[in-house]
């Protein structure tokens, strides 16, 4: 169920903010009763998060199933491995709960995409997106592309984030859809993620996260 750089969630318990301070790390190590994670960075700001012992957290990862799970934890001191680490608690496998299978949030965005056949052959182009998840997003197409459901083709997605970072992100996605348009409308393509970097993954999931909030502020301004 464990594996050593899956990717875990953090969401800090008895926060006086707002909104739900979430952090994600790595799992580093683990042994028994105590998983050992690096310094954990706050999903909003970018900012490496300082926790005293004892500190408690509702803890989420994915998988290879693709279902979430969820336990509670709290920090029990920190460590020197090949890096600095916080010791958490692991409460045992009978303690974990599934919750759900995998459901991404999709968010309608504009994000810059470099398109490109998967077998190097054939024409690229520049485009944005109509919106992205972390399982997939929808891709305003070229008129020289020809494209058929189920191809796979090769999409860089320039990924911007709050801290003020750009991240590449390189995915072979496959054509679940291609959607036809109009005289004033180009084509769209429903792409799914067939192979993506779960770190990469995160950062998408990350970005909607970030969108979500920003969106959601201005709906009450």
């Amino acid at each position: 169920m464990l594996k050593i750089g899956m990717p875990i969630t953090l969401e800090l318990k008895h926060s006086d903010q707002e909104e739900p301070e979430v952090f994600r790390c790595k799992l580093v190590e683990y042994h028994d009763d105590v998983l050992y994670i690096d310094y954990p960075v706050n999903q909003t700001t970018g900012k490496t998060g300082f926790f005293f012992e004892g500190t408690q957290f509702k803890a989420t990862f994915v998988g290879k199933d693709e279902s979430v799970y969820v336990f509670e934890t709290e920090v029990r001191g920190r460590k020197k491995l090949n890096i600095p680490v916080l010791a958490l608690h692991f409460p045992g496998k009978e303690q974990i709960l599934r919750i759900q299978r995998r459901q991404y949030v999709r968010v309608e965005t504009a994000v810059d995409v470099s398109v490109h056949p998967s077998t190097g052959s054939g024409p690229s182009f520049t485009s944005t997106t109509v919106d992205i998840s972390g399982g997939g997003a929808a891709v305003i197409s070229s008129p020289n592309l020809e494209v058929e459901e189920e191809d796979r083709i090769e999409v860089w997605f320039v990924i911007p984030l709050a801290s003020g970072e750009t991240q590449y992100i390189q995915t072979l996605s496959r054509v679940v859809r291609v959607w036809k348009g109009n005289a004033k409308e180009r084509d769209k393509l429903s792409l799914e993620f067939d192979e993506i970097d779960e770190n990469d993954r995160q950062i998408i999931i990350r970005f909607c996260f970030e969108r979500q909030l920003a969106n959601r502020r201005r709906s009450v301004l």
